[in-house]
């Protein structure tokens, strides 16, 4: 892939992609129903099963939702790249700028890769991110993802192809990430 560091890349949500990740949710709720039938239960288990099963149907039925409620409301959503810096909304609406990049790292757990941006702590703080996203940083804390994560996964590129992109502007706008 030719990448001109001078120019904005923009990639788009792929909505195939999304509605395949968003109907991973549906055998799960269907799962949950099933638990919650009471069918796994042990005799005198006073109905643990109904508890589990409820878990995972409110907890997957929330993600296909809001999922679905986000792909409606904005299907055209888009990671931009560009000579400024990264703009991804499921962050924020600002610009992160390659001066505010201090570490760049890939990060995987389970067959998914994220590209990990650590950034300047004053600046960091002064992101307008939203309560979805700050839950979600939170939860990747906790199983040691550090930092603010790219992922690619429903958009039109590859992990490798993305990771390179971002390589490549960083090391050409002078990221402090990129210095040795």
């Amino acid at each position: 892939m030719q990448i001109d560091p001078s120019q904005h890349i923009s990639f788009q949500r792929s909505v195939g992609k999304s509605l395949l990740i968003l109907s991973l949710c549906l055998p799960f709720v269907m799962i949950g129903l099933f638990v919650a039938t009471g069918a796994f239960d042990a005799p005198g288990s006073q109905g643990d099963g109904l508890i589990v099963g409820l878990l995972c149907v409110a907890f997957f039925g929330f993600l296909g939702i809001y999922g679905t409620i986000r792909l409606i409301k904005n299907p055209r959503q888009a990671i931009e790249i560009g000579p400024e810096g990264i703009t991804d909304t499921r962050i924020s609406d600002r610009t992160i700028p390659w001066s505010k990049i201090i570490e760049i790292t890939t990060w995987s757990s389970r067959g998914s890769s994220m590209i990990m941006l650590e950034l300047e702590p004053e600046f960091a703080k002064s992101l307008n991110q939203s309560k979805f996203y700050r839950a979600y940083k939170f939860a990747n804390r906790l199983v040691g993802a550090k930092g603010h994560c790219l992922n690619p996964v429903g958009y039109k590129v590859s992990f490798s192809d993305f990771s390179n992109i971002i390589a490549e502007y960083a090391t050409a706008h002078h990221s402090p990430a990129m210095e040795d």
